[in-house]
């Protein structure tokens, strides 16, 4: 009986090897997300480069500055976005974008979670 725990620990040892070694990937990675800058801008810079157009869109479900880190990365990962502002108080985010962009691309990355986002007109 005094050898029963480590007979136990042993054979559990056994078997969780066996199935590390099974496994299809026997590691275990996370991606980490990419992370907004500590401080996001609240307005643009005012230098808008030729070919390019600010777009503002409102947004209803912000209410702290975790929100604005989560906003100012969704609007970012649109292809054509040069440039992100997100000012929580007037709920509206800022961007620089290519002319020609479907508001409709930035619109979809901005709706996600408690957050919905409407173009305003340019």
């Amino acid at each position: 009986m005094k050898f029963a725990g480590p007979v136990l620990l042993l054979i559990a040892g056994v078997v969780l090897g066996w199935i590390a070694l099974a496994a299809d990937d026997p590691t275990f990675h996370v991606e980490k997300p990419a992370e907004a800058p500590e401080v996001v801008p609240f307005e643009l810079s005012g230098v808008v480069p030729a070919g390019f157009e600010v777009r503002d869109f409102a947004i209803r479900g912000i209410c702290c500055n975790g929100c604005v880190g989560k906003l100012y990365m969704a609007a970012g990962e649109v292809a054509g976005v040069r440039e992100v502002a997100v000012d929580p108080v007037e709920k509206q985010v800022e961007v620089v974008v290519e002319a020609g962009t479907d508001p409709a691309l930035i619109v979809e990355a901005l709706t996600f979670d408690k957050y919905t986002a409407q173009a305003l007109a340019p």
